[in-house]
């Protein structure tokens, strides 16, 4: 039995440093510098991927996890959880902790603005009148990335709605659209599954976000919109909102993956990919450039060897068994059909109203 073990070790090894020789290559080369130079008309792409692709560490600091856990109401989380259980459920404890989350974040924690409210009349509706827009300040701890300028036409005041990225911030301002909602979502999910758990945010170039994350006990991905409190429907966009998209890609602590196939789930959404991109490689391409610096990345975060090169067969069994799964067909879960979270003349005019 020893003999078996030392032989899976070798070869596991092996595997992971073949695999490491390959990044190493990869991440030497001057492809990345090449692809952004011959890709002059994709830098809008090209841009936002490689800004996104660490988007998770945005998670990862202690002292916003610790504020996470204390802000929200653990009690009633854990309480939905064993109120679920004894409903009866096939889903594990981990599964339904995540689903009690989602449940609580969206109808508890977090609000929807489609238009900010007026601080002295409280309405949003046909009072606010857009105004265009002004730049962050400067300095921008809140990490905002635009500030939405309205008016109410009834009282004559201006009101601001600026769009926050900093995770911690939106545990005070909880409001915001799909990217504020996923932003905090995910620190809830980091602090909630712990450093163990696996948790990656999926963007759509059609302007939606939304997350997932790595069920132990079913051994996959399982899809999350904390906006719309769905858990593992990947059908949810295109079959249900009935949206139009050309990329779905998400973006791990590990690596980085083409998850287009696993959203777009009825051709008849799927924009063709050569009008937002001059070179279909070109993503590709990108993608295998930041999985090659994450996986030397992750390596070198170990002290010891064998547990480096252990961690670097997991992220790449993991990878493997992704791809060869990634387009299984499922049954949609969602009984509502359209977009529930923004107002109808807003989700109408994106296109996410339903099929």
């Amino acid at each position: 039995m020893d003999h078996l073990q030392d032989l899976k070790k070798a070869l596991t090894d092996a595997y992971a440093q073949s695999s490491l020789q390959k990044a190493l290559k990869t991440s030497q080369s001057k492809s990345l510098e090449i692809l952004i130079r011959n890709h002059q008309q994709d830098q809008r792409l090209i841009s936002t991927i490689l800004h996104m692709a660490d988007v998770t560490d945005n998670y990862n600091d202690p002292n916003d996890i610790d504020l996470a856990l204390d802000t929200i109401n653990l009690a009633k989380i854990y309480e939905g959880v064993d109120a679920r259980e004894k409903e009866g459920t096939k889903l594990a404890y981990q599964d339904l902790l995540v689903t009690e989350l989602l449940h609580y974040f969206k109808h508890d924690f977090f609000t929807w603005v489609t238009k900010p409210k007026c601080p002295q009349c409280h309405n949003d509706g046909d009072n606010i009148e857009p105004k265009g827009s002004s730049t962050p300040p400067t300095p921008n701890p809140d990490e905002i990335s635009v500030v939405e300028n309205y008016r109410c036409v009834e009282c004559g005041v201006n009101v601001d709605f600026p769009r926050i990225n900093k995770p911690a911030k939106l545990l005070v301002t909880r409001s915001g659209r799909c990217g504020e909602w996923v932003n905090c979502f995910m620190l809830l999910l980091r602090a909630l599954l712990g450093a163990e758990g696996h948790i990656r945010y999926v963007w759509n170039n059609e302007d939606h976000v939304w997350c997932e994350f790595y069920s132990d006990s079913q051994q996959r991905w399982i899809h999350l919109d904390p906006c719309e409190d769905v858990f593992d429907d990947p059908n949810l966009y295109c079959q249900n909102w009935g949206k139009k998209m050309s990329y779905c890609i998400g973006f791990g602590d590990s690596y980085v993956v083409d998850l287009s196939e696993k959203y777009i789930t009825n051709k008849d959404k799927q924009i063709d990919k050569k009008s937002v991109v001059s070179d279909l490689q070109l993503v590709p391409q990108l993608i295998k450039q930041i999985n090659a610096r994450k996986l030397l990345k992750t390596y070198e975060s170990f002290r010891y060897e064998s547990t480096a090169l252990q961690r670097i067969y997991d992220i790449l069994v993991m990878f493997n068994n992704e791809q060869m799964k990634i387009s299984t067909p499922v049954a949609s879960k969602t009984e509502a059909v359209g977009r529930q979270s923004g107002t109808a003349e807003w989700t109408s005019s994106r296109g996410e109203g339903g099929s």
